[in-house]
């Protein structure tokens, strides 16, 4: 249309113009975390997809990252933390200690995503507060076997010479 002289070609200076079908059929669609069957449009159009990712990168809003160091930081400190509470509670108490951990820091780095464009490490302080949770839990229940059989044959020991000494 440019090119016969239906469109000025003003319209189109220093602009993007990005060229697609949206038809219902087209086999240019994807799904995307848009997609649903509730919609009418449950596929996204290749062409909106390009949209999307060019207004991005011209907004500036690109996805950041935070660096490995930093990262394995928040989960150390984090793991630590869950060792303290564990090391001073029983058992159920950590355990609802770890949900409240998991289920507000999981809200915390939705929340400051939407902010700042910025990820913080979700799925890896996520498992790793578990697997320390867990390696606790088998610890300690390892040693306060040891402790409880040792307890038990001590007192059995002490039991049986005090009938003796009567």
């Amino acid at each position: 249309a440019v090119l016969t002289g239906l469109i000025p070609k003003a319209w189109f200076k220093d602009k993007f113009v990005l060229i697609g079908a949206g038809y219902t059929d087209n086999t240019d669609s994807f799904r995307t975390p848009f997609y649903s069957r509730l919609y009418d449009y449950a596929m996204t159009p290749g062409v909106e997809i390009h949209a999307n990712a060019l207004a991005t990168i011209l907004d500036g809003k690109t996805i950041k990252a935070l660096p490995v160091a930093v990262s394995l930081m928040i989960v150390l400190f984090f793991s630590l933390t869950l060792l303290l509470v564990e090391r001073r509670f029983n058992a159920i108490i950590s355990a609802i200690a770890l949900t409240v951990f998991c289920s507000g820091y999981s809200v915390f780095c939705l929340i400051f995503f939407e902010r700042t464009n910025l990820i913080l490490p979700m799925i890896s302080l996520l498992t790793g507060l578990t697997f320390t949770f867990i390696l606790i839990i088998v610890y300690r229940t390892l040693t306060e076997g040891r402790q409880k059989r040792w307890i038990k044959k001590t007192f059995q020991e002490m039991e049986s010479s005090l009938v003796l000494e009567k």
